[in-house]
């Protein structure tokens, strides 16, 4: 079975209280991902909003740890809308905001997705994700201080770097990579070694959506 298969990803970000994504317009049968991180611990995020309030979009993950907060978000298209901007915003004028929007084909979630949400201080930032589907993807964001991140790798695979975003003592970083089999997928950053004061990762699991119209062959 082909796995999901990124149409596009729109990644702006801002020192603001909000940030809104180029004009696109999503065919029905998409799956969206708003990924997002704020530099402010004080400041929740909201929740995501597209200019034509077509999409209802459902919390997948929340994290706020080591001063940074993440959320992953995803909305179905169910009818194409036409032409939207999908926007986030926080409570401050002043957080760093970093938000990536994926837009993809060929791609459904579980019931109950699975993620993963790890932090530390030191070391290089990484994690691990038990998939339960095969041609899965794996999407997932970073956020670190103190360092910034100058590589990439996985032990299951190799990542396909969707946007990064350095930032002076702050470095955000929107990425997915394929998880062929179901299993155990590592994933994060291998540089450098050390220098990062705090981070934290996550990650969410987009399965493959069943062909249309797939059928078994008479025997």
């Amino acid at each position: 079975m082909p796995g999901p298969n990124l149409v596009a990803a729109y990644t702006p970000s801002a020192i603001a209280s909000s940030i809104t994504t180029p004009s696109f317009s999503p065919a029905a049968g998409e799956l969206i991902v708003v990924k997002c991180v704020v530099a402010d611990f004080a400041q929740p995020l909201n929740a995501p909003a597209d200019s034509a309030s077509a999409l209802t979009f459902t919390q997948r993950l929340h994290t706020d740890q080591q001063s940074l907060i993440s959320d992953i978000w995803t909305a179905p298209v169910v009818t194409a809308p036409g032409p939207i901007t999908i926007t986030i915003t926080d409570g401050s004028a002043s957080a760093l905001l970093k938000m990536a929007v994926e837009r993809w084909t060929g791609a459904k979630l579980a019931a109950s997705p699975v993620v993963d949400d790890e932090n530390g201080s030191g070391g290089t930032p990484g994690g691990t994700i038990t998939t339960t589907k095969a041609s899965s993807v794996v999407t997932w964001l970073l956020g670190a201080r103190g360092a910034t991140p100058t590589a990439w790798i996985t032990t299951s695979a190799t990542p396909a770097v969707e946007a990064i975003s350095n930032i002076p003592l702050d470095a955000y970083s929107h990425l997915y990579q394929p998880a062929p089999s179901a299993g155990a997928q590592s994933y994060g950053v291998s540089a450098p070694a050390s220098g990062f004061t705090s981070w934290h990762i996550s990650a969410m699991e987009i399965q493959a959506a069943p062909l249309i119209g797939s059928f078994l062959p008479f025997i």
